[in-house]
């Protein structure tokens, strides 16, 4: 998937779009990394997960390079990596209904998908601390009280409400969108990744990871060391 998307990213790259639409398809957006690919990362090396892990982040968010808005019509639950590309986009239309986390630190390791980043970026600095630490879900209405949303609606109109935007930033000066799309990245999200990525794969590495993993299994609270 990670592939296809930069694919299609190149391909936006070089079209005339001025805006991009994210949505998922029967009122899903993403509910974060499959369990079973996360405890395969426990089997490999550091070095090699860190490889991993930037790879597969930057396929998705290339979306911060586009020269034009992104809008995320995000009409269901987004949690984990599945947040951060909502996160990264620069508009976000989110779901009353949905549940929303960066749940990372609940499976013992470093948050992920430059969520680090994108939340003390796009929020102020309580509200992204609070959401990274806590790792607990919110709904559609308190991403929107903390600025995780930028507006917060009723499920079946996610996507209608998307694409009014979309259409209202497309009569936008597409030079004038790329600029301020640099401006609002005062570092490159690379630079930041590659600490990122780095400190999650010495998670993958720790003790802790794996009594995360047997204790979902056993469904029991961790006991951390």
């Amino acid at each position: 998937m990670g592939k296809e998307f930069a694919k299609l990213l190149k391909k936006v790259q070089k079209s005339p779009a001025k805006a991009l639409i994210l949505y998922g398809l029967g009122g899903v957006y993403s509910a974060g990394g499959d369990l079973k690919v996360l405890a395969s990362f426990a089997e490999n090396s550091i070095g090699k997960n860190a490889s991993l892990l930037f790879d597969f982040y930057s396929s998705f968010l290339g979306i911060l390079d586009l020269p034009i808005p992104v809008i995320s019509a995000v009409e269901g639950h987004a949690i984990g990596a599945g947040l951060s590309l909502a996160l990264a986009s620069d508009v976000r239309v989110f779901s009353q209904e949905g549940k929303y986390a960066f749940n990372f630190l609940k499976l013992g390791i470093h948050p992920g998908m430059g969520s680090s980043f994108l939340a003390m970026s796009r929020l102020s600095p309580a509200n992204g601390q609070k959401l990274l630490w806590l790792a607990e879900p919110i709904d559609g209405m308190e991403a929107s009280k903390l600025g995780l949303a930028t507006e917060s609606l009723p499920q079946k109109q996610v996507y209608e409400r998307a694409l009014i935007l979309g259409k209202k930033l497309a009569f936008g000066a597409r030079s004038a969108q790329s600029e301020l799309k640099k401006s609002l990245a005062i570092q490159h999200w690379k630079d930041l990744l590659k600490r990122e990525t780095q400190a999650q794969s010495l998670g993958f590495d720790h003790p802790d990871f794996r009594e995360t993993l047997h204790s979902i299994q056993e469904k029991r609270p961790p006991h951390f060391f």
